[in-house]
């Protein structure tokens, strides 16, 4: 994937002045169907995760909103960049202490396209163009690996 927003000093690639949205600022990288590289005009951390992660089907220089982009602006964090919850716990008069705990997750395909793929091809074994049945079930949701990327725990008194 490459920068066509501002590429910073250290690597990043950083919204241009017209950017919509973070898919905004990236254009397809250079790829070589020779040795299926691809390359990117990020540095450090930075070209790895966005070498490598999912969104090669970006078309942000003619405006085009596509799945991968949908993907990165509305269900990827972005590296480095710190994201905090609030939530309001009811104790019902339960007295404490309470153990907090939270996980960050990690997924290399998300359950919505897995469940929406299934959609797909259930309809399209069913109108016969599968004959040897579903490219895609829900039973693959089963097989999709999470990874705990951190883990924090908190007792409150």
């Amino acid at each position: 994937m490459t920068c066509i927003g501002r590429l910073t000093p250290d690597g990043r690639c950083e919204s241009g002045p017209f950017d919509r949205a973070r898919a905004d600022r990236f254009g397809d990288g250079a790829y070589d169907i020779d040795t299926g590289e691809c390359e990117s005009n990020l540095r450090g951390d930075a070209a790895l995760f966005e070498t490598y992660f999912p969104v090669g089907a970006l078309d942000a220089s003619r405006g085009q909103i596509k799945a991968p982009d949908a993907i990165i602006d509305t269900r990827a964090l972005t590296a480095g960049v710190p994201v905090e919850y609030t939530y309001v716990l009811d104790r019902r008069g339960r007295p404490g202490p309470f153990r907090i705990e939270a996980r960050l997750m990690f997924r290399g395909f998300p359950p919505y396209l897995v469940r929406a793929f299934a959609d797909y091809e259930a309809k399209m074994a069913a109108r016969g163009r599968r004959p040897s049945g579903p490219l895609v079930t829900y039973a693959m949701l089963d097989r999709l690996e999470r990874v705990e990327v951190a883990k924090q725990s908190l007792v409150l008194p």
